[in-house]
Parts: C-alpha cells; sequence; structure tokens
C-alpha cells in the first residue's frame, strides 16, 4: 500500500488497528510518572519519557516522531491554550489532539512488578498503577504521635504500641 494517498487520518487509524495503538482521548491522566532509579529491573530505554527521564504510565507519541515516546505532561506543559505544540525531536508543529498512545508499550510499563516503595525499610514491590496506594497505607511511612505535648514521630507499624504504650505523654485511665 503506498503512503503517498493516506491522508493524516487515515495513517492514525491504520496505526491504531495495526498496532494495538490508540488516540490520547482515552488516556488517564491520573497516573504518576516515577524515576527509574525506582524500579528493580525490567525498564528499557524505550519506557523513559525524553525529556524527564521518568517511566510514564502512559507514553505518547506524535506521528512526525513514532519511534519516540514521551509523558502527555512533559508535552503539554507549557501549551495553555493553544493546540499545537512542537515536536521536542524534530521541531515539526502538531496538533495536541493528535497525541497517540502506545498501549504495547503501555502494557509492558503496567505489567512490571518492580516498583519499589518509597519509605526506607519497605521491601514491597508494586506495579505503577498500585504504588500510590501502597505508599499511602505502608507500615514504614513515619507517623507523629497523637498524644498532647509528644513530639515522637515513629513508623506506622510501631505507632499503636508508641502511642498506647510506651509514650510518656499518654493518658492512662485515672487521669481521664
Amino acid at each position: 500500500m503506498s503512503t503517498r494517498g493516506l491522508s493524516r487520518s487515515s495513517h492514525v487509524s491504520n496505526l491504531s488497528s495495526s498496532n494495538n495503538i490508540s488516540l490520547v482521548g482515552s488516556l488517564d491522566l491520573s497516573g504518576v510518572a516515577l524515576p527509574r532509579a525506582r524500579f528493580t529491573n525490567g525498564v528499557t530505554q524505550q519506557m523513559q519519557c525524553l525529556i524527564c527521564q521518568n517511566v510514564t504510565p502512559d507514553p505518547v507519541y506524535l506521528l512526525c516522531c513514532f519511534n519516540k515516546f514521551y509523558c502527555y505532561k512533559c508535552l503539554t506543559k507549557d501549551q495553555g491554550e493553544c493546540p499545537t505544540i512542537l515536536c521536542p525531536s524534530c521541531s515539526v508543529p502538531a496538533n495536541s489532539k493528535t497525541l497517540t498512545r502506545n498501549d504495547n508499550l503501555r502494557n509492558s510499563i503496567y505489567a512490571l512488578k518492580t516498583v519499589v516503595c518509597e519509605h526506607a525499610g519497605c521491601a514491597a514491590l508494586n506495579t505503577i498503577d498500585t504504588i500510590q496506594d501502597h505508599v499511602e497505607c505502608c507500615i514504614y511511612q513515619l507517623s507523629p504521635c497523637e498524644n498532647v505535648g509528644c513530639n515522637v514521630t515513629c513508623l506506622l507499624k510501631d505507632w499503636v504500641w508508641h502511642c498506647e504504650v510506651k509514650c510518656d505523654k499518654r493518658q492512662t485511665r485515672r487521669q481521664r
């Protein structure tokens, strides 16, 4: 098939059907890009945004440079109300609506269960879509004592023991 007769829209639909690629309209932008250092293994160069170097949960590309991937947020952060963005690689102007997500690469990133928790001492490995939930309830996060006058911060896993048993500022039943 000759590419001369293809319009931009037919090029997009051909890419979408043949390479398991979808337009950005279905993007879930709630994912957080993480530095490569947060992964124990499995990250390839292709999984990293060419602008911020983080592993992006939703890699997108422009049709002018279909083999170079970026974070959606990196490409559109300075855009404002203007729908036109410049390709960081070749400076070709493009409409932000023509950003395309590579679902095969996205699935590979989501399949990695090698994301390390940010709290020291925690050995849990998560996927890029579950790491935020884990971090919020990780037993290795620091938490301040709730007793009035106590300035101790301890690990969440030791929090109940500290607040109810060890803390000098805790109220005993007689004091209540």
